[in-house]
């Protein structure tokens, strides 16, 4: 004789002792989803230390005649120190994890490379003032002539 939850908590019968457990039952039950909600909700609101992976767009990438270049990487591991809602924000996807780089602030004399560490700033204003940039990975990227190996890939 099997019956649902439902079933059961509906049934009109005997108010004597079966009835009355099912009340407590559904009053147990509710208690422990808003105890629960509650404490998640709590557990987000507290500051955390998270690496997240943002990826690279590439703006104003230098072209020549013969040459193409390639970036050494397409994301930034950042340590970031942020609440738990926009950790999980990131996390679940619903806010983009994209960082837009300037390839023409890359040129040195006869190179092009960028050090994150110097950009910091910019990168801070992209992702906003809740979070706070700890630290990032890799220190410097390159522009090259020729595609990175796959050992170098990210």
């Amino acid at each position: 004789m099997k019956t649902s939850l439902l079933k059961t908590i509906r049934q009109p019968g005997d108010e004597s002792k079966g009835g009355k457990r099912n009340v407590k039952l559904v009053t147990f039950l509710v208690c422990t989803l808003l105890a629960a909600t509650l404490w998640l909700m709590n557990a987000l609101s507290k500051s955390y230390e998270e690496p997240l992976t943002f990826f690279i767009n590439y703006q104003n990438l230098p072209k020549g005649d013969d040459k193409q270049v390639f970036p050494s990487a397409n994301t930034l591991q950042l340590k970031i120190t942020a609440t738990g809602f926009r950790i999980l924000a990131y996390k679940l996807g619903i806010t983009e994890a994209a960082i837009q780089l300037d390839a023409s602030q890359f040129r040195h004399n006869y190179f092009y490379a960028l050090t994150t560490q110097k950009h910091i700033e910019k990168l801070q204003e992209q992702v906003g003032d809740a979070i706070e940039i700890n630290s990032i990975s890799p220190d410097t990227l390159f522009l090259r002539n020729q595609p990175p190996s796959k050992t170098e890939q990210n």
